[in-house]
């Protein structure tokens, strides 16, 4: 009853008061979504500094073979994910295990910059929107990106 009275209760957009499928922003210049799943090897962002615990999960990103191959991209080869925010460079996985037009980074990685400013080490905070949804969380775990060959 409060969410129809009052649909906008804190001025970010408004609430459906029964929840309904809300579609996302899709960006057609950067096709794949990026989904950012935990890591094995930290906890969130503690711990990435710590190389034996990034011997037991690697970080890199994760792409469809047809995903793949439509951009040149072989498996290990250094790629630099990007959008209209920002980009990282990094490993490709190139894999059937993860969905065409899909890509996977795990969330926690460390902002570590070259000299010009991009990151190398896999940190989706570089990607994501800074933005919170209508009901007050985060929608920080899917964005839309692209992949390229790292020049």
């Amino acid at each position: 009853m409060t969410l129809a009275a009052n649909p906008d209760p804190y001025g970010l957009g408004a609430i459906p008061p029964i929840p309904t499928w809300i579609p996302d922003e899709v960006d057609v210049e950067h096709p794949l979504r990026l989904v950012t799943p935990k890591s094995r090897a930290r906890t969130h962002s503690i711990h990435d500094n710590q190389p034996i615990l990034a011997r037991a999960d690697r970080d890199d990103v994760w792409i469809n073979t047809a995903d793949a191959a439509a951009r040149g991209i072989a498996d290990g080869q250094r790629v630099r994910v990007f959008n209209s925010r920002g980009a990282t460079t990094m490993p490709a996985r190139v894999t059937d295990r993860i969905a065409p037009g899909v890509v996977s980074i795990k969330e926690g990685a460390w902002f570590t910059p070259d000299a010009a400013g991009i990151d190398t080490h896999g940190c989706v905070n570089v990607l994501t929107a800074d933005r919170t949804s209508p009901a007050g969380a985060a929608p920080f775990n899917s964005c839309f990106v692209d992949v390229a060959p790292a020049e």
